[in-house]
């Protein structure tokens, strides 16, 4: 079946009036200082001036600089989270002012969602342009873009760069799609270490990714020869690990080292944000999103009413892995980029919602690649799985409190939908073209 004309324009109305409610909602968020950007340019700057960022507590002669109001308390560990790779991808704009960071990224991410809803539309199946155009013009209502432009995070870089990855190894490749594809891999693994397991299945079709996993190797062992061969970056990374150690106990309820710091000084102004103005501002009574806390161990406690012990949720992590990759190494005999890496993603999920640190709401920015690549290869409502994907977007879109856990829910059905689009959607499995081998036999 054909899309209709008429249907592909009245979607593209749609699209255009759901984005443009969302894009000056946003802007009315945006100004409402994104905390958690704060820490990553302050993380930044730090290592830009040759300071360690991890266990970094405000004095007084920082002045602005360094400030973030959230870094104020009696732990020895900073705010700063995020891995040393990503403070240095902020390395040329730490400088600016923290408005015209925030700006930036505000427009940075609406340019990565157009991105990938373009480039999805342009590659899918004629059946699946609309969808695709649908996909991105709702999810921006989704709770976890909304709270992801609230705090300013970076989580949308994920999707990005794996959709990146799919674009480039699905067409014509050459060596420089090859070597692009690598470094895009090696950020990721850079940015969530335990990210690499999602890149097992790819061995699965290592007539396409051979050259891939090869670069990918050699952009590792570069920037490990970076890292090895600078004091500061072996420090930087020793900080991080202990950081992420301390980090761990906190958010599982264990004691952590407390120190004496600095009281906060209160400052009424951020680098072009009004502080005083914001906290007084209706704006935020006006905003209504959820952040729930989609882990395991948030999940076992709230059944149980007692805490999982870690070792468990290791176990558990590794388990998962290796159930998710036998069924479908066992489940298909002929695989494709697409399914490869729609079973990479769902074992990302998995590995991230079993962290023993708390997992926020705007984490599910993550399925928008997923999404986009259901829609690229999308043919009709006739399947289960496809209900499953549109019914997990929507809990994670309505605003009700239909039920406890409703936007966890909605992950978790939506990952059960792309497990069964990888054995039953018939053009995910012959998605790449003159690389791709043929149907697996008596996959429908």
């Amino acid at each position: 079946m054909k899309p209709s004309p008429n249907r592909t324009i009245l979607c593209a109305i749609i699209a255009i009036a759901l984005l443009s409610i969302a894009f000056i909602r946003d802007l009315g968020y945006e100004k409402l200082y994104p905390d958690d950007l704060r820490n990553r340019v302050v993380g930044a700057r730090l290592i830009r001036d040759g300071k360690l960022p991890y266990f970094y507590k405000w004095k007084p002669e920082d002045g602005i600089r360094y400030y973030d109001p959230a870094n104020f308390n009696q732990k020895a560990i900073s705010n700063i989270s995020a891995s040393p790779f990503l403070h240095q991808l902020l390395l040329p704009f730490c400088n600016l002012s923290q408005r015209t960071i925030s700006f930036l990224w505000f427009f940075g991410q609406y340019a990565i969602l157009l991105f990938m809803g373009f480039v999805a539309y342009r590659y899918a199946l004629p059946q699946g342009k609309d969808l695709c155009i649908l996909i991105t013009a709702s999810f921006p209502f989704t709770e976890g873009w909304i709270r992801h432009i609230l705090t300013g995070q970076f989580y949308l870089l994920i999707p990005f760069l794996l959709f990146l990855i799919y674009i480039l190894l699905n067409n014509r490749q050459n060596t420089w799609k090859i070597a692009l594809a690598a470094i895009c891999a090696v950020s990721i693994v850079l940015i969530r270490p335990f990210s690499f397991l999602a890149f097992v299945p790819l061995l699965f079709v290592l007539p396409l990714t051979r050259k891939f996993i090869i670069g990918s190797f050699i952009a590792a062992l570069v920037y490990l020869l970076f890292v090895v061969t600078s004091p500061f970056q072996l420090k930087l990374y020793t900080d991080y690990n202990k950081f992420v150690k301390e980090s761990t106990n906190m958010h599982q309820g264990k004691p952590i080292t407390m120190q004496v710091n600095a009281k906060n000084p209160g400052f009424r102004q951020i680098e072009g944000f009004d502080i005083a103005w914001i906290r007084t501002s209706k704006l935020r009574d006006r905003i209504h999103s959820r952040n729930e806390h989609g882990n395991v161990f948030v999940l076992y406690s709230k059944l149980f009413g007692k805490p999982l012990p870690p070792q468990w949720l290791l176990a558990g992590s590794m388990l998962a892995t290796f159930l998710i990759i036998s069924i479908f190494f066992l489940g298909t005999r002929q695989r494709s980029l697409a399914q490869c890496m729609l079973v990479g993603f769902i074992i990302y999920a998995i590995l991230e919602m079993f962290l023993p640190i708390h997992r926020h709401q705007y984490n599910s920015v993550q399925f928008l690649f997923p999404l986009l690549l259901f829609g690229m290869h999308f043919k009709h409502l006739s399947k289960p799985y496809a209900w499953l994907i549109i019914a997990g977007l929507l809990l994670n879109i309505l605003k009700f409190e239909i039920f406890p856990m409703k936007n966890t829910i909605g992950e978790l059905l939506m990952l059960a939908g792309f497990f069964l689009a990888v054995f039953f959607n018939q053009q995910l499995a012959l998605s790449c073209g003159r690389y791709e081998p043929a149907k697996a036999p008596g996959h429908a």
